[in-house]
Order: structure tokens, then sequence, then C-alpha cells
């Protein structure tokens, strides 16, 4: 979700050619935070890694052994 923040910044950029307003992903991240719901967002979005973190460690936990078939 982040990186699609960082994209629309870029579109609206380009768009609007004003391109003092594209930024990186701690922009994107700010202006989120600066939302009704951003920080609501943001910690979705740290669930949603923290998700992903479990299950690549659980995947690499169990791997030897469907390797080993």
């Amino acid at each position: 979700m982040g990186f699609l923040l960082v994209g629309l910044l870029f579109v609206w950029a380009a768009v609007t050619r004003q391109p003092e307003h594209s930024g990186g992903l701690d922009e994107a991240l700010g202006r989120l935070l600066g939302e009704p719901f951003g920080p609501a967002a943001l910690v979705a979005m740290a669930v949603g890694f923290a998700c992903f973190g479990l299950y690549a460690f659980a995947w690499a936990w169990h791997l030897p052994r469907h390797l080993s078939r």
C-alpha cells in the first residue's frame, strides 16, 4: 500500500505538472498520517507486514521437511 501511495504522488505530480509534489515513501506515509484515517491505515500496513514476516518465517522453518521428500 505504501508503494501505491508513492505511485499516486508521482501521477499527481505529473498531472498537475508540479514535480516538487512527488516524494518518496517517507513523504507518502507522512501524508497518510495526516489524514483522518491515516493512523489506522498505518497500523493496518504494519500488521500486514508483520503477518507476512511470520508467514515467511514459518515457510522457511518447514521448507527442509518438504525438500527431503
